[in-house]
């Protein structure tokens, strides 16, 4: 379990809490952590949602929260991380469509959303970051066609989109890699 005594470290720029077996839901106080650059909580036995809160921690690069059991849908306000150049989320429960806010973190370098229970279509906005080299996709209910704008990205300039993977079952994509 986090404590919530980790709202009292406020010059915390680091917290790897990865594979910890930890349990529990993410304390509200870790929302107060605002100077926090690396939040990396990814293979414990974390659980709940995520906080609108999230979008407190305006200095975040790297949120990895993967394999977990969280659930929901990814609040609006992680746009308002525009320092965020890794969300690593994948093989958890979250659900829903992607939030056009995402569009906002214009430094993101990957997205993993793989294995969880994302809907809809995958929004055209994401081929707006121009710095996103990764999305992974694979094992959602994604439905309709990859838009072409997010296709034409890829390619092997160090600003290009290097790796795009979906199920080709389930969503029409001429370019990309199939799970």
């Amino acid at each position: 379990e986090i404590v919530t005594e980790i709202g009292t470290l406020s010059q915390l720029r680091v917290l790897e809490l990865h594979e910890n077996k930890l349990s529990g839901t993410i304390p509200t106080e870790l929302y107060q952590l605002t100077l926090l650059q690396h939040l990396r909580m990814d293979k414990n036995s974390l659980h709940g949602t995520l906080s609108t809160d999230i979008g407190r921690l305006t200095s975040l690069k790297n949120l990895a929260i993967g394999s977990n059991n969280f659930y929901g849908p990814i609040p609006t306000t992680v746009g308002f991380i525009s320092s965020l150049e890794y969300l690593l989320m994948h093989q958890n429960r979250f659900q829903g469509q992607l939030p056009p806010e995402l569009n906002s973190c214009t430094l993101m370098r990957s997205i993993a959303l793989s294995q969880n229970r994302f809907s809809g279509t995958v929004p055209m906005n994401l081929a707006k970051m121009t710095r996103l080299n990764t999305l992974t996709l694979d094992g959602n209910n994604f439905t309709g066609d990859i838009p072409e704008a997010i296709c034409a990205r890829l390619g092997d300039t160090a600003f290009s989109l290097h790796e795009l993977v979906v199920d080709c079952e389930e969503v029409e994509c001429d370019c990309c890699a199939c799970s």
